[in-house]
């Protein structure tokens, strides 16, 4: 773990963590200065277009505070890189394919790991063994994110059980399973209740954007119905549904800490 900076709210810290033989990723983790800690840690996920400091630093484009609000919260926060192609790649002349995830997994499986797994082994990773980790409390964590992010905290949460509350932004629609992931090599095999159903009975946040052109509102209402009644069977009433003019977490935040201060 290396310290890369401070500012009023927090020390700023990346942490490499290895995913197969010779490969590493890395996230930022972001301890609160105004914390009693250990304090509850928050993963806060970018989109498919994003990296962590695009998420972070500058206003956190249209991500807003889901990372510094999370800190300013007084939450430790690991925001992890998810291997995607960043917007700020797309169309420029970049080396960086817009298959990379698809390869990357391909040579992942090749040493044996799971494919598509490496961001699940940094969440892993930085919940219950990285030693530089031990401001967040480990039986205090929550996931937040947006868009693919959204989509990958739910896929997250639903096989690790340590995290204890999911909200997912602007992610929510009736896109169809599909076993080999056809958009930019992400995995896509769970639909939405799918996975709803999978992180049930624990508490989980939707927000979906009313004037989203990507996840028309209509149809993610007809698929949260059908989400919900699933949830419920379990007895749980910890289903919350957040609709915002907005199509991109904007102001949403204020909803994300409120269920967080309730539920973490």
């Amino acid at each position: 773990m290396t310290k890369i900076g401070e500012d009023e709210i927090g020390l700023y810290h990346r942490i490499w963590v290895p995913v197969a033989p010779g490969v590493e990723t890395y996230g930022l983790y972001i301890v609160p200065k105004k914390a009693k800690l250990p304090a509850p840690l928050v993963i806060s996920l970018h989109g498919g277009g994003g990296i962590p400091e695009g998420a972070l630093f500058h206003g956190g484009t249209n991500y807003h505070d889901q990372i510094r609000g999370a800190v300013q919260q007084g939450y430790v926060v690991w925001a992890p890189l998810f291997i995607m192609q960043p917007f700020a790649d797309r169309n420029k002349g970049t080396e960086v394919s817009a298959e990379i995830r698809k390869e990357l997994d391909a040579k992942i499986a090749r040493c044996g790991n799971q494919p598509h797994g490496d961001g699940d082994d940094e969440d892993h990773s930085c919940i219950g063994s990285h030693p530089g980790t031990a401001r967040g409390h480990p039986a205090r964590v929550a996931m937040i994110g947006l868009s693919y992010g959204g989509y990958y905290t739910f896929y997250i949460s639903a096989v690790e059980p340590r995290i204890k509350v999911a909200i997912a932004s602007c992610s929510f629609r009736n896109t169809p399973a599909a076993k080999d992931g056809v958009t930019e090599g992400r995995p896509i095999d769970l639909t939405s209740p799918d996975q709803v159903a999978l992180v049930a009975p624990r508490p989980l946040q939707i927000q979906a954007g009313i004037n989203d052109k990507s996840a028309p509102i209509d149809t993610v209402r007809e698929t949260i119905a059908q989400a919900k009644r699933d949830y419920e069977k379990t007895g749980s009433r910890t289903f919350s549904i957040i609709r915002s003019s907005k199509a991109a977490m904007n102001g949403a935040e204020t909803f994300a800490w409120k269920f967080l201060a309730k539920y973490l």
